[in-house]
């Protein structure tokens, strides 16, 4: 069956939840930037509420499995803000994008098997004008390395249907995945 062009950015850290959201932001703007179509999973916020909940965790790993590998098929590129493992750590079932590269913030890798490639950022920060921190990560050790491997294409597999994507789309949302 063949595939888009699309890859996920599994972004995880040792330093918090603020710096992960930092990092995201900074990819959604240099994607913003190229002109890439993406998307962006909060799958912590996903896995809280499900916690929360006490929905099924299995759900929740088929859930965000299904959409990214199917943002992917259609050249869509996926940016999946994690909280604390590696990709390789969260159960895909069936649905393990086969394009995925972490990002680990401030910290070494954890070891994954099989390997994933892995690109490690440290952050930097800063003070504004106010006197409020401002945190900056510079990703284009990422974009470079997206760039090198050929995973920026972005195209879509030819002969699917805008109309059930776009119906796909909306129940997503209104889960709350997207």
């Amino acid at each position: 069956m063949p595939t888009g062009t699309g890859c996920t950015i599994w972004v995880y850290g040792h330093s918090g939840d603020e710096t992960i959201a930092a990092c995201c932001d900074s990819l959604r703007a240099a994607f913003e930037e190229k002109g890439l179509p993406f998307e962006e999973i909060n799958a912590a916020s996903i896995a809280r509420k499900s916690y929360e909940e006490k929905a099924s965790w299995f759900g929740l790993t088929m859930a965000v499995g299904f959409t990214t590998n199917r943002l992917n098929k259609h050249g869509i590129h996926v940016i999946v803000r994690s909280a604390k493992g590696p990709s390789s750590g969260f159960n895909w079932g069936k649905y393990r994008p086969q394009r995925r590269l972490d990002v680990v913030l401030d910290g070494d890798p954890i070891n994954a098997d099989p390997p994933t490639p892995t690109v490690r950022i440290d952050h930097t920060t800063s003070m504004d004008d106010q006197g409020i921190e401002q945190i900056h990560t510079d990703v284009s050790l990422v974009v470079g390395g997206l760039e090198k491997m050929g995973w920026l294409g972005g195209e879509a597999v030819q002969g699917d249907a805008p109309v059930e994507d776009e119906e796909i789309r909306k129940r997503l949302e209104n889960l709350g995945y997207l």
